[in-house]
Order: structure tokens, then C-alpha cells, then sequence
């Protein structure tokens, strides 16, 4: 009996079937990631480009720090801030109080180059969690830059 290289080569149909299996039982069991974007929306403006006016007394300017510091404060730059954090009785807490008292409340997010992208995000987050409709990511003020020095 004389071999030849026929009969020398292994057979690969099993190996094959089992990779499919196997791929096809990774594909089926695993669920890709989604992604999940959060929608930010312009200010409304008329033909000329302006925006409407805001009251400074309807306005809560919210400083994100470093941290995880929060700071806010009503009105102008310049006025008395506190500070606070993302905690369940800290920035939400002033939100749901202020968006009660104050018809149309609008909220001034100002990130410093100190704070972090996740701190904007959760920001983001407690504005929609409380529904207030009214926000915006504003540049910082030198009043603003002084509070998380």
C-alpha cells in the first residue's frame, strides 16, 4: 500500500463546521453596543441673527470646577456664589428649586479648562433630568475664572 498526497492531508470539513459554529454562536449571543448621543439645540434667533433678550434675574450660571466642584450663582457675573456638587441634595436640589420659583429659568453651563468632560456630561444630564428648557454651554467670565482658583 503506497500513500499518497491525498491521503496525507487532513480533512478539514469538521474543523470548518466548528468554526462556524462557533462564529455563528458569538454573533447570535452578544449584543453590540449602541450609541447613545445626547441632542443639543441652538437658540432661536430671528433673520438678523439676534437672540432674544434674558432677564439677569432669571439666569443660574452653573461653574464647573475641578473635582467635581460645582459652583453657581444667580444674575450676573460678579455675584455671590456657593458651591455645591453633583450629589442628590447638591446641584439637582437647586435646580428643581430654582425651575419653582423662576418661570423661565434659563442655565448658563460654564466649563473651565480645570474641570472635566464627564462634569459637563453629568451637568448636562441633571439639566435634563429636571426639565428645564432653558440652557446653554456659555464661555467663562473673569468673574467666573476667579471662583475656581
Amino acid at each position: 500500500y503506497t500513500l499518497s498526497l491525498h491521503d496525507a492531508l487532513p480533512i478539514m470539513t469538521p474543523m470548518v463546521d466548528l468554526a462556524f459554529l462557533l462564529l455563528t454562536f458569538f454573533v447570535m449571543t452578544t449584543t453590540l453596543r449602541q450609541n447613545y448621543t445626547l441632542i443639543l439645540q441652538q437658540p432661536l434667533s430671528d433673520e438678523a441673527g439676534n437672540h432674544r433678550d434674558v432677564k439677569a434675574e432669571h439666569v443660574l450660571n452653573v461653574v464647573l470646577g475641578r473635582e467635581g466642584k460645582v459652583f453657581w450663582y444667580m444674575g450676573m457675573p460678579g455675584s455671590e456664589a456657593m458651591q455645591t456638587d453633583f450629589s442628590g441634595s447638591g446641584i439637582r436640589k437647586i435646580l428643581l428649586q430654582k425651575n419653582q420659583e423662576i418661570k423661565d429659568l434659563y442655565v448658563f453651563i460654564k466649563a473651565s479648562d480645570q474641570s472635566r468632560y464627564q462634569s459637563m456630561i453629568n451637568m448636562l444630564d441633571e439639566v435634563a433630568i429636571t426639565g428645564i428648557a432653558n440652557y446653554s454651554l456659555v464661555d467663562l467670565e473673569v468673574e467666573d475664572q476667579k471662583l475656581i482658583e
